[in-house]
């Protein structure tokens, strides 16, 4: 019986996390084949399925995560340093076992679930009984934070358990010091710093801050275990935090004279109120709300406990809570200033919200010390409440209107035109419209685990600071890309003047590898139906018919090149009212459906 009693609440810790995960992830866990996790129309939701299969399977062959050539070539760029894709490091062997986008799916329910086993730890390191710990497991395990970010295909940011077993970790070794706890804790905070770092510098803060709060209430500190705590935690992170200071430049927004604080981080910052949203860029008005009946069990459970037990673990817990939510106000707040603006690494940080993780975990542990002084000491009291308090965070938080769902979105995979596509001869292929005034979306990332090959266009094109300076120079000083750059800006003086190249640079670009030319509707706006169809006649007038022809979709090989220099496409011009691409957003017009993406009825 006793066995039992022990192991009871970590077994319904384990079926409560899972069961959350569930409940956000239910079509993938239903069919985690034909459901990608996140919304697809997001900016950075397919750019992401793209990086973690790109790290994954850079690591099975035993190449570099430095550079990619994949696209963007034959310039390429840095996405593993750009993108936060140490994910892929965890993602490696479901990636083995079950291939995309399967094993991303698993990958995503167990993600969600280690959240959940986390909070529980992080209930037990702050004191809570092993059932009032189940609060603790369920708030985490149904963070806003985490299914905004996992919705929108941020899978580092998502992944919080490494934060909150940290986090958890320093908790543990300042009340009861050992060094087994010394040493895990410091692996913990290793881990999460390696996976984002910057997940690493908030706990590094967040240690701290309970280390203040112990100095201010005069409680004992364990300066020789932290010290191994900390002194492992650097050893373990810093070679790869050093390939990242040593590339710093490899990364864009890093090399430019950019504005501190950053106009994003102006966006992207906290409104100081109830509930937290943020106030614009790609988060505008989503709320990342806590549960009001965390909120109630900290207060009233704080009225019931006259005297704390542990006040330095309340006062740290609390200092946490409120300085982080202080820096997620961002510019507007006092705190992001003066602190990041100390360096050029911490300059780069525009995403003031996500210190809002912070603010989550330590109100879940808060809550979860809770569940004693309201069960008045007695165990079947705290057990009833810690379970019913946990049961009811989720329903509290759709009460209140949060999100507890993380997008997904259905798929018909895999693609049979770029399956064919994959049969054509060559190594490097051109996707059409590929400017950053017309390209609009991230599925060509997608399509290329289809087709396998290099290709000239890349990720995120609208987005200047993305396009590498390099390639953006090769496109202007190559007549025949340069050429097809000029036709896409829909220029009025274009009708009736023949489009014209130099010989010697199509032939370039085919010494290089390149062989296909895909013109896929989908990718088209719909007020640019017209370069849809220029687009076709003029590779028809130069390659001959296309050798991969679909309803919509037509791939042209450069074999078929007729050695022609000039071709007469018909015109078209800039359709009025639709703002080009560039700077940070893509043009603001809907899309052709795609068949791939587009399974529910809704045009994105």
């Amino acid at each position: 019986m006793r066995r039992l009693t022990a192991i009871g609440p970590w077994l319904l810790a384990l079926l409560l996390s899972a069961g959350l995960a569930v409940e956000r992830l239910g079509e993938v866990a239903r069919d985690p084949g034909g459901v990608l996790v996140c919304d697809w129309t997001h900016p950075d939701c397919l750019g992401n399925h793209w990086l973690m299969v790109w790290v994954a399977e850079r690591l099975s062959s035993g190449a570099s995560i430095l550079h990619n050539d994949a696209y963007y070539a034959p310039i390429g760029d840095a996405p593993w340093l750009a993108g936060n894709g140490s994910e892929g490091f965890l993602y490696l062997p479901l990636h083995l076992a079950l291939g995309w986008p399967t094993g991303l799916g698993v990958w995503a329910l167990l993600a969600v679930t280690a959240n959940g086993l986390a909070g529980y730890v992080l209930g037990r390191a702050a004191g809570a009984g092993r059932w009032g710990a189940l609060v603790s497991a369920a708030a985490v395990g149904s963070c806003v934070y985490v299914v905004q970010e996992m919705g929108a295909g941020r899978f580092t940011q998502a992944d919080v358990a490494w934060a909150a077993l940290g986090l958890a970790g320093v908790l543990a070794v300042a009340e009861r010091p050992g060094w087994a706890r010394a040493v895990a804790a410091g692996g913990a905070l290793a881990v999460a710093a390696i996976l984002y770092w910057y997940h690493g510098m908030f706990l590094a803060l967040a240690a701290a801050l309970l280390v203040g709060a112990r100095a201010a209430t005069r409680a004992p500190i364990p300066w020789r275990r932290l010290a191994v705590l900390s002194a492992l935690a650097l050893a373990l992170a810093l070679p790869m935090l050093a390939i990242y200071l040593l590339n710093w430049d490899q990364i864009p927004g890093t090399t430019g004279p950019e504005p501190f604080p950053h106009p994003e981080a102006i966006g992207d910052a906290l409104r100081p109120e109830w509930p937290f949203a943020v106030q614009d860029g790609r988060m505008v008005s989503q709320a990342m709300a806590l549960p009001v009946v965390l909120l109630a069990a900290v207060s009233l459970g704080r009225l019931a406990l006259r005297r704390s037990e542990r006040p330095a673990t309340d006062l740290g817990l609390a200092a946490v809570a409120a300085v982080f939510y202080l820096l997620a106000m961002g510019p507007s707040g006092p705190l992001y200033e003066p602190l990041y603006g100390l360096a050029a690494p911490l300059r780069r940080f525009w995403w003031p919200h996500r210190h809002l993780v912070m603010v989550h975990l330590a109100a879940a542990a808060l809550a979860a010390r809770a569940v004693p002084a309201l069960s008045g000491g007695r165990a079947w009291r705290e057990a009833a409440l810690g379970v019913v308090l946990a049961l009811s965070v989720s329903p509290a938080l759709r009460l209140q209107g949060a999100p507890t769902r993380i997008h997904q979105s259905p798929v018909s995979l895999p693609p049979d035109f770029y399956v064919e596509v994959a049969a054509l001869p060559g190594e490097l292929l051109l996707q059409l419209p590929f400017t950053p005034q017309v390209a609009s979306s991230q599925t060509p990332l997608i399509y290329q685990l289809y087709h396998h090959k290099r290709m000239v266009n890349g990720h995120a094109p609208w987005v200047d600071r993305v396009r590498p300076p390099a390639w953006d120079a090769m496109v202007q000083e190559n007549s025949f890309l340069a050429g097809l750059y000029a036709y896409e800006q829909g220029d009025p003086g274009w009708p009736g003047v023949a489009w014209r190249f130099r010989e010697a640079d199509l032939q370039a670009l085919i010494n290089e590898g390149l062989a296909v030319i895909v013109v896929d509707q989908e990718h088209y706006p719909l007020p640019a139906r017209a370069l849809y169809e220029g687009h076709r006649a003029l590779l028809t007038e130069l390659f001959g018919p296309p050798e991969v022809r679909h309803k919509r979709a037509f791939a042209y090989h450069t074999r078929g090149w007729t050695g022609a220099s000039e071709a007469h496409p018909p015109p078209w011009t800039w359709p009025p009212g639709v703002r080009a691409g560039g700077g940070s957003q893509s043009i603001t017009a809907r899309r052709a459906r795609s068949p791939t993406f587009d399974l529910d009825g809704v045009e994105p």
